[in-house]
């Protein structure tokens, strides 16, 4: 797949073509989901916004991994979104699940408007957690290496979260950890401010997760930011 994709962005029409008519089946059924009901090629406005979004899609992918169809996918959904929010027709995404009739029984479509926020925002963790685990996997740490890494005990967490917290304003200390794949502890020990001071055998037992925090610390992930509880500091 990523192949038949960096061919057709070099300039390759006609794999471009084919790879567009291949999986047309694939962008209507993600048209589908997002307007809830089923989109004919033939019919429907969503079908075309969809195969221009592929198309798009497909200049925008430069990863080397694999993971196009669901980098499509995103940007396939948000372009529906975005052609629904355009043209106010959030009738035409409601289906019996999701309608709601007020007291005198008249249906109201006033929810839509929410779910359809909360369906991007999904859309975009799911985006920023993507990102991460390529920040991490630089760093040779998958997403399950950082569960098992952890601390159990609140109060050990909620300390080191601290401490790559205050890590994460100095730009260059990413730039090493990433050259070198691993937390380079005794510039740690001299960036540590004297009231955030750990011994050197917490940074190394808590190495792995104390990169982790730092990498989403540091880079542009207000949703992980958020759920970490972590502050916004300025790069040195």
């Amino acid at each position: 797949m990523e192949s038949r994709v960096a061919r057709a962005r070099d300039g390759d029409t006609l794999a471009r073509e084919k790879l567009i008519r291949d999986y047309t089946p694939f962008i209507l059924k993600v048209v589908s989901s997002v307007a809830g009901r089923y989109i004919s090629q033939d019919k429907d406005d969503e079908a075309s916004i969809g195969l221009l979004a592929f198309n798009e899609a497909i200049d925008a992918y430069t990863s080397k991994r694999a993971g196009f169809l669901a980098f499509a996918a995103t940007v396939i959904k948000r372009r529906v979104i975005d052609h629904y929010r355009r043209e106010n027709h959030w009738k035409r995404m409601i289906h019996p699940e999701t309608r709601r009739d007020d007291s005198n029984g008249n249906a109201s479509y006033a929810n839509v408007l929410a779910e359809d926020i909360d369906w991007q925002e999904a859309l975009e963790r799911r985006d920023e957690i993507e990102r991460w685990k390529e920040d991490l996997g630089r760093c040779g740490i998958t997403l399950d290496d950082l569960i098992r890494a952890t601390p159990k005990h609140q109060d050990a967490r909620e300390r080191i979260l601290r401490v790559a917290e205050s890590l994460a304003q100095y730009r260059h200390l990413k730039e090493k950890i990433e050259s070198l794949g691993r937390l380079p502890v005794d510039d740690v020990l001299e960036l540590l401010p004297e009231d955030g001071r750990v011994s050197r055998k917490t940074l190394e037992r808590h190495s792995t997760y104390i990169v982790g925090v730092l990498l989403a610390a540091s880079g542009d992930y207000p949703f992980l930011k958020q759920y970490l509880s972590l502050g916004k500091g300025g790069d040195r």
